[in-house]
Formats: structure tokens, C-alpha cells, sequence
């Protein structure tokens, strides 16, 4: 079964994830009613899609400073986009090799720039790739990489991005100077414009709220909503919502006017099922959180996992598929910026399993039931990066981030 993905590629470790800072539970908000409808979506950005393939890729498409060309790419059973550099690569876990499905470029020279962050559909044949050319230019693009296509979706002062399972839906969280574009959008593959689900005020540390992921139908959306030093909580909000407002006035968190809900913190999360959402929380140096829990929407109930004794912080979590559990990847706050994690897979039941310690810069389940395998990618140097099965603790395959082959990277 082919893999879902979720990397976020980030100028801090070689596309190490951004984490989000917590702050304790406040509770649910509001209600969400069952949507029974995909809501039409008015304006910002008009994503085009080819009528037919073709076996040729389209030409290079430049919106502003930002160039992406895309390549023809017959995407693997068992696979993984990274972004590298300036190229989006797609691993082929099955066969240990890698092919490049696209490159970007910049007009501009800012520092850390240019970066791009990847998202893609459950079956890997719909790539949503968000190029960052500044803090406040970035542009998304919608990929196939099967006939070489690209278009371009939005641009503005993109900061996040998903794309439902089936690579219908997106969401993106924009934090323009302007107060009309800021805020939480989404909108669909198949064309037309985006509409703004969440508004947010730009003045504000932690705006917009950031999309974490579709449920499995796509009538949900999970995201998260920063509150300055004090850390974000996981959301809750349907596709068809009225648009809401995030409300920080009063010091705390409040999603006016739309039927979002608001829990407890954290840094990122993942629906299980549409009836149930995984969260998880890192502490970080300013405050906040370290914990697991989910959270059953019909029910209104909150179950959690696991909170550590100690200063802990989580640099990835993943719900096992198949299994009540998950895995983490997590170190100790203290003692510098060690890039070692200890890797565990935890049990609904308390049931801990040590899987060993790397430098894990992403994980993520592929496969379904007892059979699923848990990867990493591992930065094991600047130049050359690795795959690990970890349950197994098996050296997968061998990558470069810059370029050449393994071996001899440049």
C-alpha cells in the first residue's frame, strides 16, 4: 500500500519538521456538526488542471520570482517525497533508488531561501509543492507527477500547506501583511477559487493558523492555532464551515463564528479516523507541553497516551496504522543540540517498545495492519542522507541532498 506523506522540509536541518510551541488544554470550544456538503469557494486562487495526460512534461510554469518545472515520474508502491535543495525527489523505498520529480528556482537572494515544503495524496499521484522565495513570497504548486504537470495554485505569504488523501482538497495558512488575506483557506484541485475558513490579524505572534491534515473523507480539517510564547492548540473545523475569526483579546484562544472547535496542545496532528483525531505536544525552552492524547469527536472525549516525567521534547509522532498506538521520536531538552532520538513505539495500552536512537530528521508508517513498517530518514551528514526501516532496524537505501549518486555526493 502505498504511503501517505507529510514532509515539511525546513531551512533548520536539512528539511528537519517545524515544530509547533504548546500551551496547557483549554478544552473544546464548540461544536462540530456532521458536514454534509462541500462548500463553493470564492476568491483567491484559481488552480488549473490538464484536461488530458500527456507524456511530455509542461514547460517550466514561473509565477513572480518562483520557477518550478516538474518531470515525468511513474510513482513507486512504496514511496516518499523530499524536498533537497532546490529538486523534490521521490524515493523509491522498494526499489532503494531515488528520481528527481522536480526542481524550483528564485529570482531572489534572501538568506535560507529559496525552501519548499511537500505534501502529497495518499497514492502519491497528486504533489502539492509550497516554494518559499522570502518570508512573504512563496507560491503553491499542484504537481502530477505521472504526466509531468504543474500549476500553479496560489501565492502570497504562504506558511503551510495540506492536501486531502485523495488529493481533491487543500488548505493553506497564509499570513499576509494584509489583514483581508491572512488566515486559514482552502479550496479544491479541480478548480476554481479559495475561500478563507479562519480570519486572523496579522499584528498578532503565531498568526495564521497552520493546517495539520484532512480526515479521511476530507470534510475535516485539523490545524493549529499559535498564541505568541504560549504555545498553540489543536482545531478542529469542517470544509463547508461558516468562516470564523480567531479571537486572542482576551489572552486566550477562541475561534468566533464558524463551527471549529478548539482542544488541547500542540505541535502537530493526524486523524486516525474521522471520528478521532492524534494529537501531539512538545515543550519547548519558552513552556508548554509534552503529550500524546486523542480526541473522539462524536463523543467529546479526550484519552491520553502519554506525558513523560522529565523535560522531554517530541520531534515527530505518528500514528501507527492498523494498531491503537503510535511512534515518537524524542530527546531530552538539556544538554545541547544533540541531533540523537530515542525512537518508541508506544501502545494505546502503556506498552512501550524501545526501538533504538538516530539522528531522525522524518518518520512515517507505510503499509496497513501488522504488516506496516515504520521509516525514518536519517541526515547523516550534510551531503548524503539515509533510510531506515526501524522496527527492523534495517538500513533501507542512501540518498544525496545536494546531488550525484551515494557514494559520491556532492
Amino acid at each position: 500500500m502505498r504511503s501517505r506523506i507529510a514532509l515539511v522540509a525546513t531551512a533548520v536541518l536539512l528539511g528537519g519538521l517545524l515544530v509547533y510551541a504548546t500551551r496547557p488544554n483549554a478544552g473544546p470550544t464548540a461544536e462540530i456538526p456532521a458536514p454534509t456538503a462541500t462548500a463553493t469557494p470564492s476568491a483567491i486562487g484559481s488552480p488549473t488542471v490538464a484536461a488530458s495526460p500527456s507524456p511530455l512534461p509542461s514547460p517550466p510554469v514561473e509565477v513572480n520570482t518562483i520557477e518550478v518545472k516538474a518531470h515525468v515520474v511513474s510513482v513507486p508502491r512504496d514511496f516518499r517525497y523530499v524536498v533537497t535543495g532546490s529538486r523534490l525527489l521521490v524515493l523509491d523505498l522498494g526499489a532503494g533508488t531515488t528520481i528527481e520529480a522536480a526542481s524550483f528556482t528564485s529570482a531572489r537572494t534572501e538568506p535560507g531561501f529559496p525552501r519548499a515544503d511537500v505534501v502529497a495524496s495518499e497514492n502519491g499521484s497528486s504533489v502539492l509543492l509550497t516554494v518559499y522565495a522570502t518570508q512573504q513570497e512563496a507560491g503553491a504548486y499542484l504537481l502530477t507527477p505521472e504526466t509531468g504537470r504543474a500549476s500553479a495554485f496560489v501565492h502570497g505569504a504562504l506558511v503551510r500547506a495540506a492536501l486531502s488523501r485523495d488529493g481533491r482538497r487543500v488548505a493553506v495558512g497564509r499570513n499576509d501583511r494584509d489583514p483581508a488575506l491572512t488566515g486559514l483557506w482552502v479550496g479544491t484541485t479541480s478548480g476554481g477559487p479559495m475561500r478563507r475558513l479562519i480570519a486572523d490579524d496579522p499584528q498578532y505572534s503565531g498568526s495564521p493558523p497552520l493546517p495539520y491534515g484532512f480526515s479521511p473523507s476530507g470534510n475535516l480539517l485539523s490545524f493549529g492555532l499559535a498564541n505568541g510564547e504560549s504555545g498553540a492548540h489543536a482545531g478542529i473545523v469542517s470544509f463547508s464551515s461558516e468562516q470564523g475569526t480567531a479571537d486572542r483579546g482576551s489572552g486566550g484562544w477562541a475561534i468566533k463564528g464558524s463551527d471549529a472547535i478548539l482542544l488541547g496542545p500542540s505541535s502537530g496532528a493526524e486523524f486516525v479516523s474521522d471520528d478521532e483525531l492524534f494529537v501531539w505536544s512538545s515543550r519547548t525552552m519558552i513552556g508548554g507541553q509534552t503529550v500524546a492524547y486523542t480526541y473522539k469527536i462524536a463523543a467529546k472525549t479526550t484519552h491520553e497516551l502519554y506525558r513523560p516525567t522529565g523535560d522531554v521534547t517530541i520531534a515527530n509522532a505518528a500514528w501507527a496504522p492498523g494498531a491503537r498506538g503510535f511512534a515518537l521520536a524524542e530527546r531530552p531538552m538539556c544538554c545541547g543540540a544533540s541531533l540523537a532520538l530515542t525512537v518508541r513505539t508506544i501502545a494505546e495500552d502503556g506498552t512501550v517498545r524501545q526501538l533504538g536512537e538516530w539522528s531522525v530528521i522524518d518518520m512515517w508508517w507505510s503499509g496497513s495492519g501488522s504488516a506496516a513498517k515504520l521509516y525514518g530518514i536519517l541526515g547523516l551528514d550534510d551531503s548524503t542522507g539515509s533510510v531506515v526501516e526501524m522496527i527492523a532496524n534495517k538500513a533501507v537505501m542512501q540518498f544525496c541532498w545536494r546531488g550525484g549518486a551515494p557514494g559520491s555526493c556532492t
